[in-house]
């Protein structure tokens, strides 16, 4: 890692530790939650934004780093992302705030960055050194070989995407509605299904 990834990853952590900080010191000199929330809102969202462009713009033993200006908008995208959510919360938490506003929010900030980081994903290129290609390939040849052909494990990756990306929004919106202490129950049935999936997968194979 060269020296300016180094500097702005640990600006980006410190940034992070210092607001999280900070809303502990608000929420125990007065102990409103929405206020601690509000005093982290800047310490999360843009070195959140910074940090997913260091990670994407350098080099690493198995991938070539991204250009700068497609990380830099999946940057954006993370950090509304994150601003959203964060935002959402603290509303959520504030005395008066209907769920409206709340929904709202995730509207504005979560789905655009979600739909702008789905977009980038499924058009990124390869960046894969040669060796790590080869490698892939390798352990591809050996997992055919144990479990089937890959076109079924296509289909488990499929299915276990799906299945996650369902849990994560059920549990969002379980949580605004019932509570979070009660919505990560849904997690557990989100294991069930992946259990359930790996042995479907096992049956046809």
């Amino acid at each position: 890692m060269d020296k300016w990834h180094a500097v702005g990853f640990v600006v980006c952590g410190g940034a992070v530790l210092f607001g999280v900080l900070a809303a502990l010191v608000v929420y125990a000199s007065n102990g409103r939650l929405s206020d601690a929330i509000a005093s982290v809102l800047p310490f999360l969202s843009i070195p959140a934004a910074g940090l997913v462009f260091l990670w994407l713009t350098q080099e690493t033993p198995r991938e070539y780093p991204m250009a700068w200006q497609r990380a830099a908008v999946y940057a954006l995208a993370g950090g509304a992302v994150v601003f959203g959510l964060v935002t959402a919360c603290m509303l959520y938490f504030m005395e008066g705030i209907r769920l409206e506003a709340v929904f709202g929010t995730m509207m504005m900030f979560v789905l655009p960055g979600l739909c702008v980081g789905a977009f980038l994903f499924l058009t990124e290129k390869d960046r894969r050194k040669p060796w790590a290609v080869e490698e892939e390939r390798i352990w591809a040849e050996y997992y055919r070989k144990k479990y089937g052909e890959p076109a079924q494990q296509e289909q488990r990756g499929l299915l276990s995407g799906a299945l996650w990306i369902f849990t994560a929004a059920v549990f969002v919106v379980l949580g605004f509605t019932i509570g979070f202490k009660y919505a990560w129950v849904v997690f557990l049935f989100a294991l069930a299904g992946e259990l359930l999936i790996e042995y479907w997968v096992r049956i046809k194979a």
